[in-house]
């Protein structure tokens, strides 16, 4: 008789973090459809009933995944933060720069972020609320440049709209090889996205009298 393979072994914290990456590989190679804690459990080579430790169900993992990615995108977007005496439009160009950094760095956090539609649910709040926090640090970054006159005094919450989806375009864009044709790959990404910060500040430059 075959001898039975052996189960994988996790510590308790360390199963959930696996049970997050094996969700990822999964949609990455057969689309969010088909993925399952049963499906998890097998990559990961542990009992069916592992994943149910940490997860009642598909939807929370995934609720899981988009609020893991959402506190790895908030440690990119404040990196502005730790550059001291520098001039706010530096800081700016950090930002946008981190936004791109992360979404290179990060393809299958920042593509469930995005296109996963979250269930009304009172336990949703968290996602909700990172959500808003990652947004206010944008906020935050235009009412800078608006105090040092570098920006229109105009809604800090529109202008910061503006910017994010011109800012998101771009990634998701750049992620799925929408630009190829235009000669822009993850390589020259940099220098492209400094090209349209450009043409933001310069849009977004108050009107001299």
């Amino acid at each position: 008789m075959p001898e039975k393979k052996k189960k994988q072994q996790y510590h308790h914290g360390d199963l959930k973090r696996a049970c997050i990456r094996a969700a990822l590989k999964i949609i990455r190679e057969k689309g969010e459809q088909s993925l399952s804690l049963r499906e998890v459990a097998k990559k990961l080579g542990v009992s069916h009933g592992a994943p149910y430790k940490h997860f009642a169900s598909k939807e929370e993992l995934i609720e899981e995944i988009v609020s893991e990615g959402f506190r790895l995108f908030l440690e990119y977007l404040i990196r502005w933060r730790s550059v001291e005496n520098q001039k706010a439009e530096v800081s700016c160009r950090i930002m946008g720069h981190a936004y791109l950094d992360f979404s290179l760095d990060h393809p299958d956090f920042y593509g469930m972020m995005f296109a996963y539609k979250h269930h009304s649910a009172p336990d949703n709040t968290q996602n909700e609320e990172q959500a808003r926090e990652t947004f206010k640090e944008l906020v935050t970054m235009v009412q800078v440049m608006q105090e040092k006159e570098l920006f229109i005094s105009e809604d800090p919450l529109k202008i910061s709209v503006f910017i994010w989806t011109s800012l998101h375009g771009f990634c998701s864009l750049l992620q799925n090889d929408k630009l190829d044709f235009l000669k822009i790959d993850k390589v020259s990404a940099h220098k492209s996205l400094d090209e349209i910060l450009d043409k933001m500040f310069f849009a977004l430059k108050p009107i001299s009298k």
